[in-house]
């Protein structure tokens, strides 16, 4: 039987897809392998679930690993295995890391931390707080799923999710429980040596998991003013996504290190931190996929419009050519 050169293209493009998507992947943490024991921390553990050695540490930041600063002080973090879930979409995810404001999380360099990405991401000659050495990419890119883990509303419930490094960060998105009607999301980003916060009204239910992608493209130089001044404007670009849509686009807080410190930093890990809340010990939300690459947000519309572009182009060619056969 003579093949169809249609069929054989649209196989081609998938194949293409799916290869970049998993060729593109730094860091990943599923949780699915052995070494993520349930009831267990996930401090210390890398991508494969074994224990790095020598340990991570506040002095050797060099491993590949979760990095939990106050796990042996009563962070409220562990290992939860939901394959025995009623819920077919908790079944799919399987073992998951549970994090709540129970226990101390602390902030910057003492809030847990994904496995670094071997790139460092910033702009040219930004310096890396964790010391892990020179700027490599100026793309940065976190992603990761997330429910709640009580599937009910829990009283001032607020994680952020950062892009950092170590004790510095460069985007700040606040998932937030309204009370009501599910999560909402606040971002953080700056203006000179200014905070400035958004906040979206999302309602996001408790009992769906969803995606979050949080993507800052590092631009060298600033829009306006200059590395020391209170006047300094950031051109870094931050996008953020729910579930698959842009929701916000702005910028870093590359203007307040530029106004505060007199220089752009870089990053390479997510970071988890929240303000201590003892009531919420046992609940806050489930964690999945939790990935740090320096490949862009894909853009599924667009692949898909080209793929069904080259489709149509070979089926034009086919059928002339079967035509004139």
């Amino acid at each position: 039987m003579k093949a169809n050169p249609i069929a054989m293209l649209a196989a081609a493009i998938v194949g293409l897809c799916w290869c970049t998507s998993v060729a593109s992947a730094e860091t990943l943490s599923t949780f699915e392998p052995a070494g993520f024991v349930p009831g267990e921390t996930v401090h210390n553990h890398q991508e494969d679930g074994t224990e790095a050695v020598p340990p991570i540490s506040n002095i050797n930041l060099s491993p590949k690993a979760w990095f939990i600063p106050n796990a042996s002080s009563g962070a409220d973090e562990e290992i939860v295995d939901l394959s025995g879930s009623a819920n077919p979409a908790d079944v799919a995810h399987g073992k998951v890391w549970r994090l709540s404001q129970g226990g101390e999380l602390g902030t910057l360099g003492g809030a847990p931390q994904s496995p670094h990405m071997d790139f460092v991401a910033g702009e040219t000659g930004a310096l890396n707080d964790a010391g892990r050495g020179s700027v490599t990419t100026n793309v940065f890119h976190g992603s990761f799923d997330f429910r709640s883990a009580t599937g009910a509303p829990q009283d001032d419930l607020a994680i952020s999710v950062t892009g950092a490094s170590f004790d510095q960060r460069h985007a700040f998105v606040r998932i937030l429980d309204d009370g009501v009607n599910g999560f909402d999301l606040t971002f953080f980003d700056t203006v000179g040596n200014s905070f400035n916060s958004e906040t979206f009204d999302l309602d996001l239910s408790y009992d769906d998991w969803h995606t979050i992608n949080i993507e800052t493209t590092f631009n060298d130089g600033l829009a306006s003013g200059a590395f020391g001044g209170n006047d300094a404007v950031g051109n870094d670009l931050v996008r953020i996504f729910v579930n698959d849509m842009l929701i916000h686009t702005g910028t870093s807080w590359e203007s307040f290190y530029a106004s505060a410190q007199d220089h752009a930093e870089s990053i390479d890990t997510l970071q988890f931190s929240g303000a201590q809340l003892p009531g919420q010990q046992g609940g806050g939300l489930y964690f999945d996929n939790v990935s740090v690459t320096n490949v862009p947000v894909p853009e599924p519309s667009t692949i898909a419009l080209a793929g069904l572009g080259l489709v149509s182009l070979g089926f034009l060619a086919w059928r002339r050519r079967s035509q004139r056969a």
